[in-house]
């Protein structure tokens, strides 16, 4: 499985930014999930998300997944979006009924990306 991320630095609260989130998903008619997080407690070296959730819709060839991960800072949100998907060639060999789209994970995440940015103009992309 491949992956296409993006980090994002918005001045919206980690509530206001999780709300954004949860918006975008829902339009989407997404299924959402808790990411779990490590158990290692070196993996907290490095600092670990406040929130971490993927959001996926599955259907006959239309089956997508982005992870959203938020963290919260003094001046707003440090977030982290993450397209999951098999590209077109692995699609092809495997059946696009049996695999997730790249192409369509990473179009809903600049879906959620136009989003946060409807927020928060501001938003910066890392």
């Amino acid at each position: 499985m491949k992956q296409n991320g993006v980090e994002l630095q918005t001045s919206l609260s980690l509530s206001d930014s999780g709300r954004v989130v949860n918006q975008a998903f829902s339009r989407a008619k997404a299924s959402v999930q808790s990411i779990a997080q490590s158990s290692n407690p070196l993996d907290g070296l490095d600092g670990q998300a406040d929130l971490a959730v993927v959001g996926m819709r599955q259907g006959l060839m239309n089956q997508w997944a982005v992870q959203v991960y938020l963290t919260g800072q003094d001046a707003g949100t440090q977030i982290l979006l993450v397209a999951l998907g098999d590209g077109a060639g692995n699609r092809m060999m495997n059946g696009a009924k049996n695999s997730t789209s790249l192409a369509k994970s990473t179009a809903q995440m600049r879906q959620m990306i136009e989003a946060v940015r409807a927020a928060d103009p501001g938003v910066r992309e890392l």
